[in-house]
């Protein structure tokens, strides 16, 4: 049975598996894939342990084996920093997996600024239009006034005065209208355009105002378009 552990922390059992799980754990609709944990671990031998999605004996997914090799320092706490193989979105269940005895005393994730990452075409909180065609990490074939749209963009006070586009297009020109609604349900419109180019490209384009706080970011495709999408980053 599992214990308490130091500074109210949990402790593991010394033989045997051990699985410490952590339910209704919100990342967001962005998510994190960094996770610091603060261990103590008893023995001062390199070890192994596993971070789960969900509980190993209830349908869980095995996340990445982490080895630990810092050694022990009596009653103390240190800190390792894994990187998981992909983001956890939404709610879910995290579960670490020890062999050997241990304190655990928590953990913390990164959060990351959604609004000033590279966010890929298939990121989008929506899309709807007539005509897209999406793929693994790009949307494709965009015509006649589809819409991607991207919730939960919150700028900060500083704001973004700049937007990176990486497209692909057969045709001469592209209208693409920016439009940012937030909380109090402001608009700030805008008009760019961006060119032909047979393979992947990206181009930076100036923001007629700077853009702060909580918005929805929509990109229109309007009448004439046909152009690939493969992502969208704001910059500072």
């Amino acid at each position: 049975m599992l214990a308490n552990g130091n500074e109210r922390g949990v402790a593991t059992l010394r033989d045997g598996e051990s699985h410490v799980g952590f339910q209704n754990l919100d990342f967001g609709d962005y998510g994190s894939d960094e996770i610091t944990l603060p261990l103590f671990p008893l023995s001062k031998e390199p070890f192994t342990f596993e971070i789960w999605e969900g509980m190993p004996l209830k349908g869980g997914q095995p996340l990445t084996t982490i080895h630990y090799d810092k050694g022990s320092i009596w009653n103390t706490y240190q800190e390792v920093i894994c990187k998981l193989p992909s983001r956890l979105i939404g709610v879910t269940t995290l579960c670490l997996v020890f062999s050997q005895k241990v304190h655990i005393k928590g953990f913390t994730f990164s959060r990351y600024q959604k609004a000033f990452q590279k966010l890929k075409a298939t990121e989008v909180s929506t899309v709807y239009g007539d005509c897209f065609t999406i793929r693994e990490d790009t949307i494709e074939q965009i015509g006649n006034n589809v819409s991607l749209v991207y919730d939960n963009m919150d700028f900060g006070e500083l704001g973004a005065r700049q937007i990176e586009i990486c497209w692909r297009s057969r045709i001469e020109q592209n209208s693409i209208q920016l439009v940012f609604t937030d909380n109090g349900q402001r608009e700030i419109r805008q008009m760019i355009e961006v060119a032909s180019c047979a393979d992947y490209t990206s181009a930076v384009f100036k923001l007629d105002e700077t853009i702060t706080g909580k918005n929805t970011v929509s990109l229109i495709f309007l009448p004439g378009c046909n152009i690939d999408m493969g992502w969208v980053r704001f910059i500072k």
